[in-house]
Parts: structure tokens; C-alpha cells; sequence
């Protein structure tokens, strides 16, 4: 359970239910295309906890969910706050449950309010709450639904059904990580998110991924000493369809 990059994660990116962390009912969770007729093992996943979000950024949710009781998405703004600032640049959660895949936050949502996050200065952003119009309000409901539906059966995908997330209160909207953009003259690699945007339900948003895969990880320019070690094989790309490959033999300034 996420012992290795990319492996998928239970216990750091969820939380289950203490009293019934699973079942076995018929819950016609999709299997190739077809909804299984016979019972399936069903984990129970509910509201995130300490274990996921870490003790401040829990504290900052209880707290805020003293300031305001009418909105169930403002404490969730809150503990991502705290959260933005460790990451410091960007505020990125983990989706896609349970092959986590990196997402950019643009907004958080309940069926009355939403807070989409702004740039306020370079690096520091912060949420700016508007109510939801009564049209915007009926999608939520919609997509809420979807996303229960779609935990719990399957998205129609191999490793995908088998949750039971409950009641869906707040969403999320966010960007993936579609890929990676890498400078071929300094080494350095950024991070490439998609321009389309999904509601995720905060249940199955990982705030903490303990089996990061490196290969999407972004990183500064490379010394060529570490980018290209001595006795690694690389290759050198000429003009379209010509090349060469090779051993790294040493180095010079």
C-alpha cells in the first residue's frame, strides 16, 4: 500500500469509517464494463481527518467551522490554506483515487457558496467567497451525485468503484497534472496542468501522498555531472530520423 512511486495509497489518503471501514454487499460495482452481480468488498470513506490533512490544517478547519456554520466548504478553504503554505508556490491536492494524480486547486464548492482562489500577491493567494446562483447550485447537486455514483461503481476502468464516500457536501474544482515540460539545454523540468476543469469530492482529495512518483516532480536546472553520470547511456538526437547512442566517459568544463 503505496510502498513504491505511483502505487496506489489507502490509509495516508483517506479516511475510513472507525466503525465500519468496510462491507461486503452487491453494489453493482462495474467490472469490464458490466456491473458485477455478486458482492463486492466496499471501503467506507468519509470526511477528511487529522491522519489526512495534519493537525494544524485540521485546527484551522474546526476553527473556521465555528466562524461559520452555514457553509460547509469554508472550513475546507481554511485547512488548504495552511496547507498552501508549505507548498508555497502553488496549491496542488492529489485526485483520482486510487492512481493519485496532482491537481491544481482553482475553487472549493457547497450548494450555497463557492470560494475560488486568487493570486493575491507573487506566491500567496487566498479564497474569495460569492454565492452560488440557484442554476450553479442545481450542478453541484448533479455533479455530487455523479461522483457518489461513480465511487462506488466505477468509472467504467479497472481499479476504479468499491467506495462508499456517503453524502458528497463540498467539491473541489482543479486542474491535473496532464505533463511534464522539460528545457533540453539546463535539465530543468516544470510542471504542466491541464486547462480543463473538474469537480472532485473532498472525500477522495489526498492532501498527502507518501509514494510520490518523481518523474513528476519539477526541478531545477541540472549540473550535466548529474544529468548525465558517467557509464550512463545516452542518446544523441540530430536532425529528424538520425542519431546516435553512447556511453558517458567523462566530462569537461
Amino acid at each position: 500500500d503505496g510502498r513504491w512511486p505511483g502505487d496506489p495509497q489507502l490509509v495516508p489518503a483517506l479516511t475510513l469509517r472507525s466503525d465500519l471501514p468496510g462491507k461486503l454487499y452487491e453494489a453493482g460495482v462495474c467490472v469490464f464494463n458490466r456491473e458485477s452481480s455478486r458482492e463486492s468488498l466496499i471501503i467506507n470513506v468519509r470526511d477528511p481527518g487529522p491522519a489526512v490533512w495534519g493537525e494544524q490544517a485540521t485546527a484551522a478547519a474546526c476553527k473556521a467551522r465555528d466562524e461559520d456554520d452555514e457553509s460547509f466548504a469554508y472550513p475546507v478553504t481554511k485547512a488548504l490554506e495552511v496547507l498552501q503554505q508549505k507548498c508555497k508556490d502553488r496549491l496542488t491536492v492529489f485526485v483520482n483515487y486510487p492512481n493519485l494524480r496532482e491537481a491544481q486547486v482553482m475553487a472549493v464548492a457547497d450548494d450555497s457558496y463557492v470560494f475560488t482562489l486568487q493570486e493575491e500577491r507573487r506566491k500567496q493567494f487566498r479564497f474569495l467567497k460569492a454565492v452560488q446562483t440557484e442554476e450553479d447550485s442545481e450542478l453541484f447537486f448533479s455533479n455530487a451525485e455523479m461522483a457518489q455514483e461513480r465511487a462506488l461503481k466505477g468509472n467504467r476502468a479497472v481499479g476504479t468503484g468499491g467506495v462508499d464516500i456517503g453524502e458528497v457536501l463540498v467539491m473541489l474544482k482543479v486542474r491535473p497534472l496532464q505533463r511534464m515540460e522539460v528545457d533540453i539545454a539546463s535539465g530543468s523540468a516544470r510542471q504542466v496542468f491541464s486547462d480543463t476543469e473538474t469537480w472532485v469530492p473532498y472525500q477522495l482529495v489526498c492532501y498527502n501522498n507518501t509514494a510520490r512518483d518523481p518523474r513528476f516532480e519539477p526541478r531545477k536546472a541540472m549540473d550535466p555531472a548529474d544529468r548525465f553520470p558517467a557509464n550512463s547511456k545516452i542518446m544523441c538526437l540530430q536532425k529528424v530520423g538520425y542519431g546516435l547512442v553512447g556511453t558517458v566517459v567523462g566530462h569537461e568544463d
